[in-house]
C-alpha cells in the first residue's frame, strides 16, 4: 500500500447542506462560524434559488458576521455550499475567496492542494476563460464545466476531472442544472456527512453540525456521492456508511460574553478533567481503560509518540512519566521531520499519535509512512475528534472528551491529552504502590486546577508588567522543560512575543549570552528533586543582572531568597504531588499569556497567520 504525502494543504473549512423546505443560508453560515478556527482570511457562500433556479454567490474578507449580513439579501434556497479560507495560494482577496464559479453554472468549495494546477490551467488556455483568482482551486470548477460542455453528465464530469488532479482534495459542488443535489468527493482530505430529519449536511468537522444533525459519518475516500435532503447515493459504488450518533454539545461560548473563547476554554479545564476522572478512574481507585486499548498495549516493549506543536510538548511531558514510573522506553518524534529520516523501529513498538483535531497532516503523513514500512505496528491516537482521519486510521482512538475547542491555541485539549498519558502511565506500571498513588493523585486534579485559577488577579498584575517585553525566556527541568516549551509557544501564538524555552541546565551552554537587564527569564520551580539545581540556574541569571519570574507552589518559592530582580507567581499554596505540577504550571502559563495578549489587544481567539486545524506541511 502506498500513500500520497502532499506538500501543502489548505487549512480551510467546508460546510454544505440541502433541506426539503427550510431556507438553508442562515443555518449554513451559522455552521460555518463554528469552522472559523480552520481559517478566517476570507469566506463565501453559494446557493441555488428555490424559486428561479439561479445561482447566487457572496464573498467577504472581513468576517463571517459580515458575510451573514451580506447573505440576508440572497433569495430563499434549500441548497448551498460555504467555505472559510486560510490563504496558501494567492493573497487574501475577494477574488481568491471560495466558492469558485464556472460560467454561472458550477460552484464549488475545496480543501486541499492541487499540485498540478498550473499544468491543468494551461490545458484550458484555449477555452477563453477569464480567470478570477490566483488559487489552485478555481481550475477544478472550470475543468468540470469543460467536461459538461463536452456532453458528460455532472457525475462523469466530476469523475473525469478528479482523475486529472494530483494532490489532495475534499470537494463540495453544486450544479444549477441539478438544483436538488450536492456532489462531494474526498481524496486524502477529510469530509463528514451528517443527517437530521429533513436535511443532509457536509462538513470538514463534526463540531459544526452538532446542533442540527443527529448522526454523522466519515465520507469514504475517492467515491463521488450525490447528496439530497433525504438520500445519499453513489453511481459508481455502494459503500457502507458507518453512522455514529451525534452527541449534542452545549454552547459554552456565548456571543454575549466579554471574555474570549480561549479564556473560557482555559476555565473549562477543571470540568473537562473531572469528566475524564469519572471515565478513567473507578470509585475503588483503579485506572480503567478500554479493553481494545489494553490488548494493544499488552506486549508493548517500547512506545513511539509522534506529534506536532503543543501535542509534541504534551508527549514530551508524558515521556518523563512513562520512563520514570512505568519503566517503559519512550521516543518522541516531531511528525514534520519523522519520515524524512530513516527511522529505526524496534520490535514490539507501539505507536501513539497525538493531535487535537486529528487532521494534522504532518502527523497523519508520518503515521501512514510508518504503517507503509512497518505494517505490523500497532497504532493508538489521542485526540478530540472521533470522526477525524487519525481516529479512522488508528487501531484505537483515545477520545479526550474535552468538547469543541474553538480557540486556535489549544488549552483544554492539551491538559486532556496530558491526563490520558498519565492514565497510560498508571496502566503500564507494575508497581501497585505507584499505581495507587498516581490514581489518588489524579482524582484530586480538578481541585488543584481550581486553586490556580483563583490566583488570576496576581497573574493579571504580573502579565501587565511583562506585556512591554519584546522577548522572554522560559526554563524548566525534568517534565517542566516541555511545559516551558508549551508556555513559550503560547506566548508566541497569543501575544506575538518572541519566546524561547530551554532546559534550565542548558543555560550555561549558550543562552546566558542573551541575559541583560531588559530580558525576563521565567523559571518553573517545583518542590521536587530538581529544586536545588533550578535555584543554581536562577542564580546564573541574577548574577548577570537579568530579570526573573518564578512560577510554582508557595513552599518551593519560599526557599528562594528575595531579590529586587525576582518576581514570584504562586500557583498553589501547598506543593502539589508528582505529576500534578505539570498541570498547575501549564494552566498558570495559559492564564499568564492570555492576560499578556489581552493587555496588548491581540486577536486571542484567532491569532494572525495561524489556523486551528494545521493541515499544511
Amino acid at each position: 500500500m502506498s500513500y500520497s504525502y502532499g506538500k501543502h494543504e489548505h487549512m480551510c473549512g467546508i460546510i454544505a447542506g440541502v433541506t426539503l423546505e427550510n431556507n438553508i443560508t442562515a443555518p449554513l453560515l451559522k455552521q460555518l462560524k463554528k469552522l472559523e478556527y480552520r481559517g478566517y482570511d476570507s469566506a463565501g457562500v453559494a446557493t441555488i434559488c428555490k424559486e428561479t433556479g439561479a445561482l447566487h454567490v457572496k464573498h467577504n474578507t472581513d468576517s463571517i458576521e459580515s458575510l451573514m449580513l451580506d447573505a440576508q439579501t440572497m433569495p430563499k434556497a434549500t441548497i448551498g455550499i460555504a467555505h472559510t479560507r486560510w490563504a496558501t495560494h494567492g493573497q487574501v482577496s475577494l477574488n481568491n475567496a471560495h466558492p469558485h464559479i464556472a460560467e454561472d453554472r458550477i460552484a464549488l468549495v475545496h480543501n486541499g492542494i492541487i499540485e498540478n494546477h498550473e499544468a491543468l490551467k494551461e490545458s484550458l488556455s484555449g477555452e477563453g476563460i477569464a480567470w478570477r483568482s490566483q488559487t489552485d482551486s478555481e481550475v477544478i470548477a472550470h475543468l468540470i464545466n469543460f467536461q459538461l460542455k463536452k456532453g458528460l453528465n455532472i457525475t462523469s464530469a466530476i469523475e473525469n476531472t478528479t482523475q486529472q488532479l494530483q494532490g489532495t482534495y475534499a470537494l463540495a459542488i453544486i450544479d444549477k442544472k441539478t438544483p436538488e443535489s450536492i456532489y462531494i468527493i474526498a481524496h486524502e482530505s477529510s469530509l463528514i456527512l451528517a443527517k437530521s430529519d429533513d436535511a443532509t449536511f457536509i462538513s470538514s468537522d463534526q463540531n459544526a453540525v452538532t446542533s442540527e444533525a443527529t448522526q454523522a459519518c466519515t465520507v469514504p475516500k475517492d467515491i463521488i456521492f450525490n447528496i439530497s435532503a433525504t438520500k445519499i447515493q453513489s453511481e459508481r459504488a455502494h459503500p457502507k456508511l458507518d453512522w455514529h450518533p451525534i452527541q449534542k454539545t452545549k454552547n459554552h461560548h456565548s456571543e454575549q460574553t466579554e471574555s474570549s473563547i480561549t479564556y473560557q476554554e482555559i476555565k473549562e479545564q477543571e470540568s473537562v478533567l473531572k469528566g475524564l476522572i469519572d471515565t478513567h478512574i473507578s470509585k475503588e481507585g483503579n485506572i480503567e481503560i478500554n479493553k481494545t486499548l489494553s490488548f494493544l498495549l499488552k506486549d508493548t516493549k517500547r512506545i513511539l509518540m509522534i506529534a506536532c506543536g503543543s501535542s509534541y510538548y504534551c508527549a514530551q511531558t508524558g515521556k518523563y512519566w512513562l520512563e520514570r514510573i512505568a519503566k517503559m522506553p519512550v521516543s518522541v518524534e516531531l511528525a514534520s521531520e519523522f519520515r524524512y529520516r530513516s527511522p529505526v523501529i524496534e520490535k514490539d513498538t507501539t505507536l501513539i499519535t497525538l493531535s487535537q483535531s486529528g487532521e494534522t497532516l504532518d502527523t497523519i503523513s508520518a503515521k501512514r509512512y510508518l504503517k507503509e514500512h512497518h505494517p505490523e505496528i500497532k497504532s493508538i491516537s489521542i485526540g478530540n475528534n472521533t470522526l477525524s482521519t487519525l481516529a479512522q486510521e488508528s487501531d484505537y482512538f483515545w477520545y479526550t472528551h474535552a468538547g469543541p475547542e474553538v480557540g486556535v491555541a489549544t488549552t483544554k485539549v492539551f491538559t486532556a491529552q496530558l491526563f490520558c498519558l498519565a492514565c497510560l502511565c498508571g496502566h503500564l506500571t507494575e508497581n501497585k504502590n505507584q499505581k495507587n498513588t498516581l490514581t489518588k493523585t489524579l482524582r484530586a486534579l480538578p481541585e488543584w486546577i481550581r486553586e490556580v485559577c483563583k490566583k488570576e488577579r496576581q497573574i493579571e498584575s504580573i502579565a501587565a508588567e511583562l506585556a512591554p517585553d519584546s522577548a522572554v525566556l522560559f526554563c524548566g527541568r525534568s517534565e517542566s522543560y516541555p511545559i516551558a516549551q508549551e508556555a513559550a509557544l503560547k506566548l508566541k501564538e497569543l501575544a506575538y512575543v518572541h519566546a524561547q524555552a530551554y532546559a534550565a541546565g542548558e543555560l550555561k551552554h549558550g543562552p546566558l549570552a542573551l541575559i541583560e537587564p531588559s530580558l525576563t527569564t521565567v523559571f518553573f520551580v517545583n518542590q521536587d528533586l530538581f529544586l536545588e539545581k533550578i535555584k543554581s540556574n536562577i542564580s546564573e541569571v541574577l548574577s548577570r543582572k537579568g530579570k526573573v519570574l518564578l512560577i510554582g507552589p508557595a513552599p518551593a518559592l519560599a526557599t528562594i531568597k528575595p531579590n529586587k530582580n525576582i518576581t514570584k507567581l504562586t500557583t498553589t499554596e501547598k506543593a502539589p504531588p508528582e505529576q500534578i505540577a505539570a498541570f498547575t504550571n501549564v494552566v498558570c502559563a495559559q492564564l499568564l499569556t492570555y492576560h499578556i495578549a489581552k493587555s496588548k489587544n491581540c486577536a486571542i481567539d484567532k491569532p494572525r497567520n495561524l489556523a486551528k486545524c494545521v493541515t499544511v506541511e
